[in-house]
């Protein structure tokens, strides 16, 4: 189903960057207009793949027609992931606890195939929330909202032609769940884990926000006290551990491949971006103050060298702001350029 023509609060736009960084264009054109809010992009040079609040899935393409696509496969939708090679979009499912790969070489993407993340050593890593592809190709990386048995970690998923064919859950057994008086297993009550997002630093290297939790199980209980942490890992793909966390102050809900092996993380509410290399030096690499803003997400264009920023509504200020990251040495990151008239903008994405 496609329409050529909408009229909601919510949309995209198109607009050329000026010549240096920081500077956003004078104007922009509108390519499409969408009924609610947006989870997620994925964008290839002629279309945008969303997934919005609705639950919807919509592909937009560069002259401004949307196509809605998918079904109950995938409910409801939530990150996706393009691979431009395969002309493949994996999209994560939250509700129905699968990945979904959608052929992606026409206007209107079909079904490829579909992938059971609980099925992944038990029920661990139920209900998807985002997703990375591999920059050699062939592996998608899932993050999931709704980790239990004390365990976080990301399901790296091969896949072919867009089917998938296995998948390993990487079990990472973090200092976070501990406390300098009681570790976790003594509370009387329960450790949830969450992720939010997943990126692939390298070929070797994952990066995964995490969030996690403790229920108590009564008011009474003297060894329990309600609490929440909010981190960032760095894993070893290969052997399945994590080599490095470093807590953050608050749920960070975008992670972002950059550039020699660097990756991007915007932590939501915050008024800080964390860079993080994927070698086992200091970590993060550095942290870029984005002064009273707070990032709710993030992306960036490799060829210029952009990072934009997500401003969040939780800061009190919505729009776009844009890192300038030409110094060779990231710790000299500079916020560039902010623009506060694009209203709440909820994700970027750059083809």
């Amino acid at each position: 189903m496609c329409f050529s023509q909408v009229g909601q609060s919510t949309g995209f736009v198109e607009n050329t960057l000026a010549g240096s960084p920081g500077d956003l264009a004078s104007s922009a054109t509108d390519m499409a207009w969408l009924n609610d809010g947006r989870m997620g992009l994925a964008a290839s040079t002629e279309r945008v793949y969303v997934s919005t609040t609705a639950g919807d899935l919509v592909v937009v393409t560069a002259n401004g027609l949307r196509c809605l696509f998918g079904g109950a496969e995938c409910v409801p939708r939530r990150g996706l992931a393009f691979d431009a090679d395969e002309e493949v979009l994996g999209v994560a499912c939250d509700s129905n606890d699968v990945v979904v790969s959608y052929d992606a070489s026409n206007t209107v993407p079909s079904v490829l195939d579909s992938f059971d993340v609980s099925d992944v050593n038990g029920e661990i890593g139920e209900r998807p929330v985002a997703v990375a592809i591999h920059p050699s190709g062939g592996e998608i990386a899932v993050a999931a909202s709704e980790i239990r048995a004390q365990k976080d970690g990301v399901t790296p998923i091969s896949v072919a032609a867009g089917e998938f064919i296995a998948g390993v859950h990487v079990n990472i057994d973090l200092q976070s769940y501990y406390t300098t008086t009681d570790p976790w297993s003594q509370f009387e009550g329960a450790f949830f884990a969450n992720s939010a997002g997943v990126a692939y630093a390298n070929e070797d290297t994952l990066v995964v926000s995490s969030f996690g939790r403790i229920e108590c199980l009564g008011s009474g209980s003297s060894s329990c006290t309600d609490r929440s942490s909010c981190w960032v890992t760095r894993v070893d793909r290969d052997l399945q551990t994590a080599t490095a966390e470093t807590s953050v102050s608050g749920r960070s809900t975008g992670v972002t491949a950059l550039w020699d092996d660097l990756t991007a993380v915007a932590v939501y509410g915050s008024t800080k971006i964390a860079i993080v290399a994927a070698d086992d030096g200091e970590f993060p690499t550095a942290t870029i103050d984005i002064e009273e803003y707070g990032a709710d997400g993030i992306a960036v264009d490799a060829d210029t060298r952009r990072i934009f920023v997500v401003l969040s509504a939780g800061a009190g200020t919505c729009g776009l702001a844009i890192i300038d990251p030409s110094h060779v040495d990231p710790e000299l990151w500079e916020l560039e350029g902010v623009d506060t008239s694009l209203y709440c903008v909820r994700a970027v994405a750059v083809p």
